[in-house]
């Protein structure tokens, strides 16, 4: 497979003084242009640069005697992957893409010869040529634009003070690769933060932020008051060259570039944990260019997790930045593996033959209720995410509630958020291999890390090199106050049917047919009805081969759902009758009246005639 590097282009002897610049309109094109060694020209000015994007410009102390950064791309490491793997690849290269450059491990009985390094990455089963491919991607909406291109460029301006009453603004003509910039100041950091024992670290969060204001202007109205947090300060003073370090080797560990996981597009990813900590690791450091312009996507960089505007807000947010911190401290002993741990991330989509709800025939499958204990820690489950349409709602905002919670302990589901679009009514996203890295307590406004988490029960791999967690992202329907009646009408309970459905139903040649780890999936601030929504889960979860169903909730709930579930098992109540009944309790029981108490559907159901 074939490399290439960014190599310097010096001249022989000392390059000719230029004039300087005249100063632009400002606006900046996807202009691409090599960047030679540069010498301090003006060696009487004091200079301040500045990289200017369209709309802001901020300006930082730069040193023109020293060149900016530009290394060679070091050849990545081969991963070696399971002959399972290897098979499934093939059987469904058109849907399946592997991210990384990889060995086959031929059977025993193979001739000699027969494995070899094959680039990974393929669109329709066919390999693509690296430098053509990162070429063509930044103006293709297929791609994720990524830090390293050749193509995310800056225009560097200069504040020239020639004495303390003359100063004068001046922007360079060129372009330059931010990419250059960002590996500059990261290195500026590295040393400030990791290097000095007497370091302030209530100061820490101004100096990263005065750092990446330089390369990425939408951090300017969003100070980093999360950062000077003394808890975090220290851990960052542990962790930032695990973050420095992780982050740089993006163009080490994405030569092949990023692609979308497309709405409507059923396909699957395959990345190591490696790769997984770089995209958090840039996403820390909110290096992804553009990312606001793709309304599609959510946003990766964290810069709005760093800035608060109350006590409260600045509280959560703290917790959140240390369960973070704690992967990163966590994550170097997990990445000393061999052959290294993968993780997949899989678009589903409903498929057209979706089931016939009301004529099913399917039997009810078993029921256990799960006092006391979170979803996560269901760990031979399938766990269910109470997610936003949008993968990981307020994870890098305010929310602290379920699937916030579950992305902050488990940091890799974060990566997701780079390269998947926002799910339609009839997609989940599947995501397994994942590892809980952080223990935590509370909910809500008061939740709190607690402390670094390690289970070896998680340690097991399946036959593809993952672990064996396995986490279903699916978005139930959002009610307001005003549509909470409705969601008992045909076209509502479908929805979620189906929604469920597309994360329950196992794969044909899925080996291991876990049961379902679920609560009170869209019953919070989705103004869910808990009883319909159990018995939506519990409809889908039999559709779906008889699937047992875990249910995590407290004491009195489960006590209902049990009664509820032994007075519909001696009736024969299957897929098709239930769905019936719900049609049934709407047109009777929702429809207001002023002489009528309504019945719940728990009471409803028991005394239904099946």
């Amino acid at each position: 497979m074939k490399r290439w590097d960014h190599n310097m282009k010096t001249a022989d002897g000392p390059p000719p003084r230029p004039p300087l610049p005249k100063r632009s309109d400002g606006n900046v094109g996807d202009v691409t242009s090599s960047i030679t060694k540069t010498t301090s020209i003006y060696p009487s000015l004091c200079m301040t640069t500045t990289t200017l994007d369209s709309e802001h410009h901020s300006s930082r102390p730069l040193n023109l005697n020293q060149p900016l950064i530009m290394s060679k791309i070091k050849p990545s490491h081969t991963i070696k992957i399971s002959q399972e793997l290897q098979s499934f690849h093939r059987k469904f290269k058109d849907n399946v893409t592997i991210l990384f450059e990889y060995e086959f491990l031929p059977p025993s009985s193979s001739a000699p010869g027969t494995s070899g390094a094959t680039n990974a990455f393929q669109s329709g089963g066919v390999s693509l040529s690296c430098a053509k491919q990162i070429s063509s991607q930044w103006r293709n909406s297929k791609y994720v634009k990524l830090p390293h291109q050749s193509e995310n460029t800056g225009f560097l301006s200069f504040s020239v003070v020639s004495s303390k009453k003359n100063k004068r603004f001046v922007e360079n003509s060129s372009p330059v690769k931010k990419w250059d910039i960002i590996k500059t100041e990261l290195a500026k950091l590295n040393d400030f933060i990791t290097g000095n024992e007497h370091l302030d670290v209530t100061q820490v969060g101004k100096k990263i932020h005065a750092s990446v204001k330089t390369y990425n202007h939408k951090v300017i109205s969003f100070p980093f008051h999360v950062l000077n947090d003394c808890r975090v300060g220290r851990k960052l003073q542990m962790t930032f060259s695990t973050i420095y370090s992780a982050a740089l080797d993006m163009e080490n560990l994405f030569p092949f570039g990023m692609p979308i996981l497309k709405k409507h597009e059923p396909k699957t990813f395959f990345l190591t944990q490696r790769q997984v900590r770089c995209i958090l690791a840039n996403g820390f450091l909110s290096t992804f260019p553009k990312r606001e312009s793709v309304p599609e996507l959510p946003n990766i960089n964290f810069y709005k997790l760093f800035s608060a505007t109350s006590d409260g807000e600045l509280e959560r947010k703290i917790e959140k930045t240390l369960c973070i911190l704690n992967y990163f401290q966590m994550s170097e002993k997990h990445l000393d593996k061999d052959p290294p741990l993968l993780l997949s991330f899989e678009r589903r989509r409903l498929p057209y033959s979706h089931p016939d709800w009301q004529n099913s025939r399917a039997l009810m499958s078993n029921v256990e209720i799960v006092e006391d204990q979170g979803i996560e820690s269901a760990h031979d489950k399938l766990q269910v995410d109470f997610a936003n349409r949008f993968v990981g709602g307020g994870v890098l905002g305010n929310g602290t509630v379920m699937e916030e919670i579950r992305f902050s302990i488990s940091p890799e589901l974060i990566a997701a958020r780079l390269f998947t679009e926002v799910l339609d009514d009839d997609e989940v996203l599947i995501i397994t291999g994942s590892t809980q890295f952080s223990k935590y307590s509370g909910y809500g406004d008061s939740f709190k890390f607690e402390g670094p988490h390690e289970d070896k029960k998680t340690l097991d791999r399946d036959r593809f090199g993952r672990r064996t967690a396995q986490v279903a992202v699916m978005d139930a329907y959002h009610f307001r106050p005003y549509q909470v009646d409705h969601q008992f009408e045909k076209k509502f309970v479908y929805r979620e049917l189906n929604k469920c459905f597309c994360a329950f139903n196992p794969h044909r040649n899925q080996e291991h047919i876990a049961p379902i780890a679920t609560g009170n999936w869209g019953c919070g601030a989705f103004n869910g009805n808990l009883e319909l929504k159990f018995i939506i889960q519990w409809m889908a979860a039999s559709q779906a081969g008889q699937r047992e169903l875990h249910y995590y909730v407290g004491w009195e709930q489960g006590e209902s759902i049990m009664k509820v579930v032994k007075s519909l098992g001696p009736k024969g109540a299957t897929v098709g009758r239930l769905s019936e009944a719900l049609k049934y309790y709407n047109d009777k029981e929702m429809h207001y009246s002023p002489f009528k108490r309504r019945k719940s559907l728990f009471q409803f159901l028991e005394n239904y005639c099946f």
